[in-house]
């Protein structure tokens, strides 16, 4: 699977690792199976592995309505974080956090380009 994740209960928090080539169907997996696992406060959705993207910017648009529709699943509070290395995976992820801004998601998403920052925007130390 493209999109994999894992959940630490005990921080509140979820690891999203993305690799090879990403489509708007992986995210639809992936969701879904993270909804039904159980949201968690803080999510990082990590990007450096992913050497393709076939997402469009309607893509994008159609992921950031997605989210909208689970606001009401998110605890208050919640924080989502982005790493992306390349400019295009970068690029995406910032039109991403743009939309939600836009279509008032309730949750802050914020877009970074090496791990050490995301992990501190959540408030969490980046494992060794």
């Amino acid at each position: 699977m493209p999109i994999e994740f894992t959940i630490d209960r005990t921080r509140d928090f979820t690891l999203f690792t993305g690799s090879g080539v990403l489509t708007v169907d992986d995210f639809f997996g992936v969701f879904d199976a993270y909804s039904k696992a159980g949201p968690t406060r803080l999510e990082l959705y990590d990007f450096r592995e992913v050497t393709e993207s076939r997402l469009s910017g309607e893509g994008i648009r159609t992921l950031s309505m997605i989210g909208l529709s689970k606001s009401s699943e998110r605890i208050p509070g919640s924080r989502t974080a982005l790493v992306a290395t390349s400019s295009d995976a970068y690029g995406l992820s910032r039109m991403y956090q743009l939309l939600g801004e836009l279509e008032g998601v309730v949750w802050d998403v914020e877009v970074h380009r090496t791990m050490d920052a995301a992990y501190a925007s959540l408030g969490l130390t980046a494992p060794e």
